[in-house]
């Protein structure tokens, strides 16, 4: 990705790290969760599914926006612009997802491109972005394909923004901190049944063939080690002939 002309020179660009919200992190994650059945993998999901890491956030924004992956020269860095505008968003107000923001958020991420970032980014998105139809002059294909790029980028975050107002992000907040309270219980319990001397198995009231609950362990005693009787171990200063 092009940098401004200011920061071509002996000291590089280096962008401020990005920080997002627990709001836009369970928005990375809202299909992944609400396609899935299993609560335990739900809750999963809910507690670890968008850590701390700018490219899993970047992953799970290109599958949302339909992408096939986010590999390619500039295609992570362009997806971090959006997560860094939608964030902002997010943190001022509800997002509005008419064709018009979606348009503008779309060129921000997109204007500094160079020619190599815009096939890979089309590249990257696949099938449908790639089977858009373009007829123009060879001395405006660059033109034309970053315009391409930013329709089918502004039509994804339109269907994405739209997805994330219909379900209740708000909701799944509250569902990860339910999530959280069961695994802190869970983990504790495990550490009692450790300390204890149970199993995970008799922590969970598991029974037996004939449906009777499982017998703890038996009772385990250390044994101490034979020793000849008034055998004193040498000291740390004894050495072959010191006590000769």
């Amino acid at each position: 990705m092009s940098h401004p002309p200011s920061y071509r020179s002996a000291v590089s660009y280096e962008p401020q790290p990005l920080r997002i919200g627990g709001r836009l992190k369970n928005a990375l994650i809202a299909d992944l969760f609400h396609a899935e059945e299993d609560p335990e993998e739900r809750d999963r999901l809910l507690i670890h599914g968008a850590t701390n890491d700018d490219y899993v956030w970047t992953s799970h924004l290109g599958r949302q926006l339909g992408m096939r992956h986010t590999h390619g020269e500039g295609v992570h860095e362009t997806l971090l612009v959006l997560l860094r505008e939608i964030e902002a968003l997010m943190t001022a107000g509800p997002v509005n997802a008419d064709a018009q923001a979606c348009g503008v958020l779309a060129d921000l991420a997109i204007k500094d491109l160079d020619p190599d970032e815009v096939d890979a980014m089309l590249f990257a998105g696949g099938p449908t972005w790639m089977g858009q139809h373009i007829s123009c002059r060879l001395d405006r294909l660059q033109n034309e394909l970053k315009r391409v790029l930013c329709k089918v980028v502004a039509s994804g975050l339109g269907g994405m923004l739209q997805r994330w107002a219909d379900w209740d992000l708000r909701q799944m907040w509250k569902l990860r901190e339910e999530a959280v309270d069961r695994e802190t219980k869970a983990a504790n319990a495990a550490r009692d049944a450790r300390r204890a001397g149970l199993s995970e198995r008799q922590v969970t009231g598991a029974v037996n063939a004939e449906g009777k609950p499982i017998p703890p362990p038996p009772f385990r005693t250390t044994r101490k080690p034979d020793v000849p009787f008034g055998f004193q171990p040498p000291s740390k200063d004894w050495r072959p002939g010191y006590d000769r």
